[in-house]
């Protein structure tokens, strides 16, 4: 029987148009490690590159009806993964591309076995013989189901057909091509794995929309479970959207005509309407939306950003649907209830998930001129946590790391500080540094001296020193810094990195990625 992992990428290219995520699922696992890669070449900086290789799969899966050749996905989708770094790169117009991505697109394209090629198109060649060998009316219902991904009421409705008869084709399609495959690929199961349950969706209603600096928290409510589904959006999803819902909420027209009001408009024009959203997993916590319309031509089903699809919810007044699983692994439940009431508890939900969103500059922490507290004899002041971890789109992973501080050695009061990972798949990655005005510095080199321990570091820990200038076009890719891995006793450690003239901040700390724990003591920072 041939097994999902065994399908090529054709097939499994076929079934993720058919709305099989597992077989999505797997393509990305086979593919995603070089997509990395390309990423890492392209930005340099690893956090950067696992943000922009999730933009890309979700780009991917919501345009993967625009592949015409099923059997060169793994080059289109290093394309999409250029693509976006590219754009990045010009958001960011500090880079100069090399001559060497002239041919990048070959290279990647010719990176599978040939022998793996060769027996690739020979079983295509094989299946598409077979298909062919149908009797017409079998082949339509097979390609219907299996291509275009209709369920079989759909094809009932499009062929004119009754259920039964549609169940009766489908059954005889399969036995046709098992008869003509077998003798020459006896391994060859025609079942189809791919076949889940539906799950059970809740209906959930979007509460609130708060915007933050960098993104903005999406609350949706299932007020008989309890529960609440955080979202992350980014500001050009989440700041729209936040509008948009003040003004259905208070039933006010806006100063000037959205492009959701534009869609919904267009909709109803053409006899449409949005009969319901539903959220779903691409990938662990990458969610997209999937909107079911009612239109002239029958029921058709388009996938969606979230802002996207929630904005024309909330226009519309359709249901929003979200896997019970879902929101049992990534949401949370509302605070007990006595003596408060629903609002309150909202409240305090969404002052939990913003009170650990990380900003530059906070207004509560104002930046000085010399560094304080290097030794950590006063405890974690000064000190900021920061990083990746908190930006997760579920806002759920904020405590996947954690920081303090411990005795270290045998002289009285010596005092290191630590990071650690608190879970064994920590998402994205910590800093615990601090951020002074770079003024003393301006037109010379920082000095960042320190003793490193780690214990246990399966991906990389370090020390590093950062300049900010006015503009923030320097990005956090432009540090210097000095990587660890595994175990080891303390190790003296310097950094250094020339401050510019024009210079407004200095950053400096440490950094984990992944599963492990870093200490460091005996910070100093001098100019050279």
């Amino acid at each position: 029987m041939l097994q999902m992992h065994e399908l090529t990428e054709a097939d499994l290219v076929v079934l993720a148009r058919a709305d099989d995520a597992e077989a999505f699922r797997l393509l990305l696992e086979r593919y995603q490690p070089m997509a990395l890669a390309i990423a890492l070449h392209q930005v340099s900086q690893s956090e950067t590159a696992q943000d922009l290789v999730q933009e890309a799969m979700l780009q991917t899966y919501l345009s993967l009806d625009r592949l015409r050749d099923v059997t060169r996905f793994k080059s289109w989708f290093y394309g999409i993964v250029l693509n976006v770094c590219r754009n990045w790169q010009r958001r960011h117009s500090s880079y100069v591309l090399s001559l060497d991505l002239w041919d990048e697109y070959q290279l990647f394209s010719g990176i599978a076995d040939p022998y793996e090629m060769i027996e690739e198109h020979e079983l295509r060649c094989a299946v598409q013989q077979a298909v062919q060998s149908l009797s017409v009316k079998n082949r339509a219902v097979m390609f219907l189901c299996y291509y275009e991904g209709l369920r079989l009421e759909e094809i009932a409705t499009r062929l004119h057909l009754s259920l039964a008869a549609v169940k009766s084709r489908l059954h005889e399609g399969r036995n046709q091509l098992k008869k003509h495959l077998t003798p020459s690929y006896p391994e060859l199961s025609l079942t189809r794995s791919s076949k889940r349950r539906r799950p059970t969706m809740l209906n959930m209603k979007l509460i609130k929309v708060v915007p933050q600096e960098q993104r903005a928290l999406v609350v949706l409510l299932d007020l008989p479970g309890r529960r609440v589904l955080p979202l992350w959006l980014n500001p050009m999803e989440g700041f729209p959207l936040a509008v948009l819902l003040k003004h259905v909420s208070q039933r006010e027209a806006p100063n000037e005509p959205s492009s959701f009001e534009f869609v919904s408009n267009l909709l109803r024009a053409t006899g449409g309407t949005v009969q319901a959203v539903h959220i779903e997993e691409l990938q662990d916590q990458l969610l997209y939306a999937r909107l079911l319309l009612q239109s002239l031509n029958g029921n058709q089903e388009v996938k969606a950003r979230l802002g996207d699809a929630l904005a024309l919810a909330i226009r519309e007044g359709s249901p929003i649907l979200v896997a019970d699983e879902i929101v049992r692994r990534i949401g949370m439940s509302l605070p007990p209830g006595e003596g408060t009431t629903a609002n309150q508890q909202l409240d305090q939900v969404v002052e939990t998930l913003t009170a650990r969103t990380p900003f530059p500059a906070s207004p509560g922490l104002p930046r000085i001129k010399e560094p304080h507290n290097l030794q950590f004899t006063e405890g974690l002041q000064r000190w900021e946590l920061r990083g990746t971890f908190l930006f997760d789109q579920s806002g759920t992973h904020w405590q996947d790391y954690i920081c303090g501080t411990e005795a270290t050695g045998t002289e009285p009061g010596t005092m290191s500080g630590y990071l650690k990972a608190r879970v064994p798949q920590p998402v994205g990655f910590a800093d615990l540094r601090q951020a002074i005005l770079a003024d003393d510095y301006r037109g010379k080199h920082a000095l960042l001296l320190a003793e490193i321990k780690t214990v246990g570091v399966e991906q990389q820990a370090g020390v590093y020193l950062r300049v900010v200038d006015p503009g923030r076009t320097r990005t956090s890719e432009e540090r210097e810094q000095v990587t660890f891995q595994g175990t080891q006793d303390w190790t003296r450690s310097e950094t250094q990195i020339e401050v510019p003239a024009d210079s407004v901040f200095l950053l400096f700390g440490m950094s984990l990625t992944g599963k492990g724990q870093i200490w460091i003591k005996n910070v100093r920072l001098e100019s050279v």
